[in-house]
């Protein structure tokens, strides 16, 4: 299975980068779901029935094989945690009232060399606050856009249909914020003065950019009982469920930052992608990099066990949120 992914990963054409792409953020949704009691579960799903586009994004897309209302309760799960990446794809009025970009991500800075950070850190910009705004801001981050959703979520003189847009984008963003390009922007004052925005500007011979090859790790698209059967497996794989269950005691989106950044800085900007774009530091533009085989085992050792983690912490998420529904 490994193998599989690895390969969808280093051919699969890209397309916009989206943070774990639909197979990734299914698995979250999946993973939180079986952390719930039946009762949890009902209470989650009641909320994401307000949604304002429940009819045309939910109930008209629910496959007609799903007999039971646990099946049913886990797909809305799964399409809840994608459907923030859904909206990007609404024209006109829609997507100006749901597609947020700056919600999927967070630009902590790493630099390329000693003398870029010393040229170029006095000089950002880039919203790097935790602390959300009073009030919902087009420009929130990742970080800011789960706290706002957390508080809201309990709140009870939120709308409902406003809990259930914000409840969507909790589940997908405990997804973002654990990959690890979701955290970090690279800068270099003559390749990226302005940020690589998360890998997206550095090419890769794997006809994607680097971006791009985190977001597939897990795979492109999932159906919902390809993705069911993986969390089942992952859950029942010792290592990852410990690994779960240690996560889920870290509530903190803080934490999960800190720990996205430090991969990002280890593991997705290690020495084999920064010591390559070293070579150009002079230049405008890199050449497409080729990606090792050890960067790419390595990547989805590390991807497969951030969505682990990301699935559990959601879990114990929405039993907190369950738990102020009663």
């Amino acid at each position: 299975m490994r193998r599989i992914l690895l390969i969808t990963a280093i051919t699969a054409v890209a397309t916009t980068a989206l943070a774990w792409s639909e197979a990734g953020h299914k698995l979250v949704g999946s993973i939180a779901f079986r952390q719930l009691t039946p009762d949890q579960q009902a209470k989650i799903v009641a909320i994401l029935k307000n949604h304002p586009r429940w009819q045309e994004d939910f109930q008209s897309k629910m496959p007609a094989e799903l007999t039971t209302d646990e099946e049913r309760n886990e797909w809305i799960f799964q399409q809840a945690a994608i459907w923030p990446d859904i909206a990007r794809g609404f024209q006109g009025e829609a997507r100006e009232k749901y597609t947020r970009g700056p919600w999927h991500y967070i630009d902590l800075p790493t630099f390329l060399t000693p003398e870029d950070e010393k040229a170029i850190k006095g000089t950002l910009t880039e919203n790097i606050s935790l602390t959300p705004p009073a009030e919902e801001q087009e420009k929130m981050n990742v970080v800011q856009t789960i706290r706002m959703a957390r508080r809201l979520l309990v709140d009870k003189s939120t709308p409902d249909d406003k809990k259930a847009v914000m409840l969507c984008w909790l589940m997908h963003d405990v997804g973002d914020i654990h990959q690890p390009l979701h955290s970090t922007a690279l800068y270099s004052r003559n390749l990226f003065p302005t940020g690589d925005r998360g890998g997206n500007s550095i090419k890769t011979d794997q006809r994607q950019n680097l971006h791009a090859v985190w977001d597939q790790f897990l795979g492109v698209r999932s159906s919902f009982r390809t993705t069911h059967n993986r969390a089942i497996k992952e859950m029942n794989d010792p290592d990852q469920s410990t690994a779960g269950t240690d996560a889920a005691t870290k509530l903190d989106e803080k934490t999960w930052l800190d720990e996205s950044h430090a991969l990002a800085v280890s593991t997705a900007y290690d020495s084999e992608v920064t010591g390559y774009l070293r070579g150009y530091v002079d230049e405008k533009e890199a050449p497409p990099i080729h990606l090792t085989e050890r960067y790419l085992k390595e990547g989805g050792r590390v991807a497969e066990l951030r969505v682990v983690e990301a699935g559990y912490r959601l879990g114990a998420v929405l039993k907190q949120i369950a738990g102020e529904t009663e």
